[in-house]
C-alpha cells in the first residue's frame, strides 16, 4: 500500500498519510520510535531472501532549539532504509509479492533518476515521481 503525500513540492510541510508524528525530548525516546517503526515494517520470504523487506522506511527527526540569546534554530535529519531491488525471475515472486517488487523497483529507479538529474545539474528534477523522492526533495 503506497501512502499518499500531501503538501508542498519544496519538501516543506509535507504530510504522509499513515505516518506518525510524536514529540520526543530524549535520545531514548528517539530509539523507542526507531524500534517501533522497524517492528511495523513488512517482511516476507522470497526464494532469494527469507526476510525480504517489502517497504522503504523513512525516519524524520526535526530538531528545534532556542539559544540563550533568543535565536531559534531548526534542523531536519532524515534516515532512510531502502528495500532492495529484486530480480523477479530469481525471487519467483507472485501475486502480492510481485506487485510489491514492482513498486520497490519503480521507486528505486525513480530515486536513481533524481540523483542522476541532480548530479548532472538538470533544470528539472523529477521529485514528484514517487513518494520517496518527494520526501527527500529538500
Amino acid at each position: 500500500l503506497t501512502p499518499r503525500v500531501r503538501g508542498g513540492i519544496d519538501g516543506r510541510d509535507i504530510k504522509v498519510e499513515q505516518s506518525h508524528e510524536q514529540y520526543v525530548s530524549s535520545p531514548e525516546q528517539v530509539f523507542e520510535l526507531l524500534y517501533a517503526g522497524q517492528s511495523n515494517r513488512s517482511v516476507s520470504a522470497t526464494k532469494m531472501n527469507s526476510a525480504s523487506s517489502r517497504s522503504h522506511a523513512v525516519f524524520m527527526l526535526y530538531i528545534d532549539r532556542e539559544e540563550p540569546n533568543g535565536t531559534k534554530k531548526k534542523s531536519k535529519l532524515l534516515m532512510v532504509d531502502l528495500a532492495g531491488s529484486e530480480k523477479v525471475k530469481k525471487t519467483e515472486a507472485k501475486g502480492v509479492l510481485l506487485e510489491e517488487a514492482k513498486n520497490i523497483n519503480q521507486s528505486l529507479s525513480t530515486l536513481g533518476n533524481v540523483i542522476n538529474a541532480l548530479t548532472k545539474g538538470h533544470h528539472h528534477v523529477p521529485y514528484r515521481d514517487s513518494v520517496l523522492t518527494r520526501l527527500l526533495s529538500d
